[in-house]
């Protein structure tokens, strides 16, 4: 695989592995975890997870 081809593929796993740890925070925030352990459990900042509230 060449190197821009890489890059690609590897630009693609990362945006799919934030997808899912964000849907992960989407959940918990629906099962009504508190905000700390969700930022523990996913690395999110509190804003991030704020955020991702007021999509709910």
């Amino acid at each position: 695989m060449c190197n821009l081809s890489m890059g690609i593929y590897e630009e693609g796993i990362e945006k799919g592995i934030a997808e899912g740890v964000e849907k992960t925070a989407i959940n918990m925030l629906k099962k009504n975890m508190d905000i700390d352990t969700i930022m523990e459990l996913t690395g999110l900042s509190k804003e991030k997870i704020e955020e991702l509230k007021l999509k709910l």
